[in-house]
């Protein structure tokens, strides 16, 4: 009797501790899909200078939280620097004094005007396009399987400054898929994952990071390029700098600036015709957050906003 009552008793605990590790939610790791839905300008580019890209303010027209886009933003302009072929900036719309969103995106052209005496090479918008949760589960029973599954639809366009043109616009489509077991559990109880902002976020911005290395051969096509910002004395000072890959001792071409040209037959502006060589400059220091120091080395007649290229 006494040993039937000690094996009743071990079989209860063994189902009860059974029991407490099925009504443990089991979750599967998440599996991710990217699709690119169009595409202009993707690659790898090639090592040379850093091209000094503009970050504006990235786009959400939902109701989504603010702080959803600045750290999508953020994050992006930090891998960005660290790929170490570009220097990334986050734009404050008020350097820019006239830079319009038209139709739920940004009038590029526009904004440009004042980003060439800014050193920018580029513009870069980003846009969270569409975000969606679906969820499937079983209508019935105790132990139920769900899979929920977080679509981020999100644009990236890169505008060249001084060509004056688009060469980057992608659409891209990002999803990640969550498996879980509940066991006794209402559906209404899985509200929670909608409202995960850990994984709303993780989607977004590793949906932004994968376009990084697709605008690097659009981007190695262009010309490193930078402006004089002023003048006094002997020193020339310089809106690039060591962030954007000068070093001390570099000569830079400097070139007057050139005049506008026009398709004779569109009359639409194609960009500028490169102006006449000045002469050149030796970088000798450096100053701020990314500007440099020169000195003449050669030539005369240097004048501010004056284009600059690596000799």
């Amino acid at each position: 009797m006494k040993n039937n009552f000690i094996f009743s008793l071990t079989t209860f605990i063994l189902l009860v501790t059974s029991a407490c590790s099925l009504l443990e939610p089991t979750r599967s790791t998440p599996q991710r899909e990217t699709r690119d839905q169009s595409t202009h300008g993707v690659g790898s580019g090639e090592k040379g200078p850093k091209k000094r890209l503009g970050i504006l303010p990235f786009l959400d027209l939902s109701s989504r939280p603010e702080s959803l886009k600045q750290q999508s933003q953020i994050r992006f302009v930090e891998e960005l620097n660290r790929e170490g072929q570009f220097s990334g900036f986050l734009i404050n719309p008020s350097d820019l004094q006239s830079c319009p969103v038209l139709n739920q995106e940004y009038d590029l052209k526009n904004c440009s005007r004042d980003s060439q005496k800014l050193g920018y090479q580029a513009l870069v918008e980003g846009k969270i396009v569409d975000f969606k949760i679906k969820r499937t589960a079983d209508s019935v029973g105790v132990i139920r399987k769900l899979r929920t599954t977080f679509e981020a639809t999100l644009k990236l366009r890169v505008f060249a400054v001084r060509g004056q043109k688009e060469v980057f616009n992608t659409v891209k489509t990002v999803t990640y898929s969550l498996d879980d077991v509940r066991i006794a559990e209402r559906t209404t109880a899985d509200q929670f994952i909608e409202n995960n902002p850990e994984l709303v976020e993780k989607v977004i911005i590793e949906g932004f990071l994968e376009y990084i290395p697709q605008i690097s051969k659009p981007l190695g096509k262009m010309n490193w390029e930078g402006r004089v910002a002023a003048i006094q004395g002997e020193k020339i000072y310089i809106n690039v700098g060591s962030l954007s890959g000068l070093q001390v001792g570099d000569l830079l071409r400097v070139y007057e600036e050139g005049s506008e040209i026009y398709d004779p037959e569109l009359g639409t502006a194609i960009g500028k015709a490169p102006g006449r060589i000045k002469g050149t400059l030796e970088v000798v220091s450096f100053f701020g957050h990314d500007g440099s120091v020169a000195i003449v080395h050669s030539g005369s007649g240097f004048k501010e906003n004056d284009r600059i290229e690596i000799y």
